[in-house]
């Protein structure tokens, strides 16, 4: 068979016939090695062939050995493939080689024929395909989640595997000899038709896959340029943002220090400028031993009473005053009460003659005086009414004792004095220091209504002894005011810097160190001893009020504390009694820049005193 034959074959697309040319042409010039052995046994001569062993006789060794020469190399005759020509050779690879491309037609016409057979079997498959789909249920694949989706950009990628498709061998047919190169059409490979539930080729997927992750990493980059966005904006807003400053001042509200939007003046700065400011302490009308302050709230002054016979029942030293002050206090104010204030408290009543001839006061409270009095019978109540100057009452008072009983009930605090029996059915007059008392005993004096007016004060009582005792309280005090007053237009001044204060002492006086942080002043006639001390103590007023020196000794007790204003200067005003030689010392206490400052006497010879009141007055705080 030549190379046109097999073209031929080729060009006819016959498998079987390409196989039965291919073998018989490989009978004919395929080379093998049973061949050549067949044609080497021809070309050589035959051999005499040799007796066997047991055909061979044994002979006797020779007594001489005979001397071997060596043999020649026997010549064999040349093979007849060695004395091939050039031209054979050639022939010989060319005929190789256009086997090899022969044998590759063939595998190419037998994977057509291959593709063929698949796609003649998938089309039989296709057509009875709705029975196979009856048959079988494809449960569809639950589509993956965003956040998983997103998450699988950054796992490390795995090479996708794809089951491969089976594939039905076929006989492989008898190679036919090689049909030349060019004369082979070129084979198209055809596109594989997939049937339903089987899976493409790793080749065809691998660009899906490709995009779609491309399509999951777009997505997970505008996500965080989405959350870095947002997250530096909320860090720009919340760090970096420069506000502008607002015009805001601060006002009290509610106890509070609130700041406003806007332009205004500041009338606090923390919530303690809010508080309602404590009120200024009115000046006793008499000199009482003791103060007591009530505090009550508005809406609640019906309590004033209670409180009052919570006092009364206390232990108060005898023969002493004990002054009353009742404190009004409110959500934006606290003040003491006016008199018109207390006597609706008290549930008593008061001519309007009376009230209307009461004299006026710039600090509230400080036209009357509310006290008690301690006698061995009991603690008593009364009062004292600042009058206007000038005034005259006599006749008021006189047509105000028909219903005085029934006003002044209250002011025996529960004991009702209108079923208590009277020892006359009239005010009856008495004189006591040439002063002229109007009283009503029930029966005894010491439970009476005795009122009196004393200069330009009214005094209302409830027993004769409490009267007495104002009376001679009243007295002592005009007999001081009516005293010439000291000239001090030639004192010297003594100033502090240290701690801050300046007073002014007589002329004919001295200084003297009396401790660390004590000043001393006395007459030159005293030599080294002083009189009258200024003390500063780093310590707050209640507990140097405790402590004071003169307090260590015993017999040395306080027997009245009030409040005065002096130079503007709010002092708490201390009043000693040494039991055993009943000598007076006073002491003056003061809080300023966490400081208690102590002016003090050590004596109670009234021209001693007299200059301490003076020096005093001159004492003033300096920067």
């Amino acid at each position: 068979m030549d190379i046109k034959e097999s073209t031929q074959l080729t060009k006819e697309k016959t498998p079987l016939k390409l196989a039965e040319a291919l073998e018989s042409s490989k009978k004919q010039f395929i080379r093998t090695m049973q061949g050549d052995i067949e044609s080497l046994q021809k070309s050589q001569p035959a051999r005499p062939s040799l007796p066997r062993v047991d055909q061979v006789k044994k002979a006797a060794p020779p007594t001489e050995l005979p001397v071997v020469e060596p043999a020649e190399r026997p010549v064999f005759p040349s093979s007849p493939f060695r004395s091939k020509s050039d031209e054979r050779l050639r022939k010989e690879t060319e005929i190789k080689k256009r086997i090899e491309e022969t044998q590759k037609r063939l595998e190419e016409e037998r994977m057509r024929a291959e593709t063929a057979r698949q796609k003649t079997e998938r089309e039989k498959v296709k057509e009875g395909g709705k029975e196979a789909e009856d048959a079988k249920t494809v449960l569809p694949k639950k589509k993956p989640s965003f956040i998983s989706r997103f998450f699988h950009l950054f796992r490390p990628s795995r090479s996708v595997k794809f089951p491969k498709p089976a594939v039905v061998k076929a006989p492989i047919p008898p190679k036919p000899f090689p049909p030349k190169l060019s004369t082979l059409p070129k084979p198209i490979p055809p596109k594989p038709v997939l049937l339903k539930g089987e899976l493409p080729l790793k080749k065809e997927v691998e660009p899906a896959i490709q995009k779609s992750r491309l399509k999951f990493v777009f997505v997970g980059l505008a996500v965080i340029l989405i959350v870095g966005g947002i997250g530096g904006f909320f860090y720009w807003w919340n760090y970096l943002r420069v506000i502008p400053p607002v015009a805001m001042y601060y006002q009290c509200q509610d106890f509070q220090c609130v700041s406003i939007e806007g332009e205004g003046e500041d009338q606090c700065l923390t919530d303690e400028d809010c508080q309602p400011v404590e009120p200024t302490i009115p000046d006793s009308l008499i000199q009482a031993d003791e103060t007591r302050t009530i505090e009550l709230t508005i809406g609640q002054e019906n309590l004033l009473l209670d409180d009052l016979k919570l006092v009364a029942a206390q232990e108060q030293t005898l023969n002493t005053f004990k002054r009353i002050l009742a404190k009004l206090v409110s959500q934006t104010e606290k003040k003491y009460a006016d008199l018109d204030t207390l006597i609706s408290y008290l549930g008593i009543s008061l001519p309007n003659s009376i009230l209307f001839t009461a004299a006026t006061s710039d600090v509230e409270g400080g036209n009357y005086t509310l006290f008690f009095y301690s006698q061995p019978e009991g603690n008593r109540l009364a009062m004292v009414i600042a009058l206007a100057e000038g005034v005259d009452l006599s006749q008021e008072l006189r047509n105000w004792e028909t219903s005085i009983k029934t006003d002044l009930k209250a002011f025996f605090l529960g004991l009702d004095i209108e079923v208590q029996p009277i020892a006359t059915e009239e005010f009856q007059d008495n004189l006591y220091q040439d002063i002229a008392i109007r009283y009503l005993n029930f029966p005894s004096p010491d439970l009476s209504i005795d009122y009196a007016v004393v200069g330009d004060k009214l005094v209302i009582t409830t027993s004769r002894e409490s009267m007495y005792a104002v009376i001679d309280a009243l007295l002592a005090v005009e007999a001081v005011e009516t005293e010439t007053e000291i000239d001090i237009s030639d004192w010297q001044t003594y100033s502090n810097e240290e701690y801050g204060y300046e007073v002014k002492y007589p002329k004919d006086w001295r200084t003297a160190e009396c401790g660390i942080t004590c000043q001393g002043f006395g007459p030159q006639s005293l030599g080294e001893d002083v009189v009258v001390a200024v003390n500063v103590i780093s310590l707050p007023l209640p507990e140097v009020k405790q402590s004071l020196p003169v307090l260590s000794n015993p017999i040395n007790k306080i027997i009245q504390e009030e409040t005065v204003t002096v130079n503007n200067i709010q002092w708490i005003k201390l009043t000693i009694k040494q039991d055993i030689s009943g000598t007076i010392f006073i002491e003056n206490l003061t809080e300023q820049n966490d400081k208690t400052y102590d002016i003090g006497v050590g004596t109670d010879e009234i021209n001693i005193v007299e200059i301490y009141n003076q020096i005093l007055s001159t004492f003033k705080f300096i920067e």
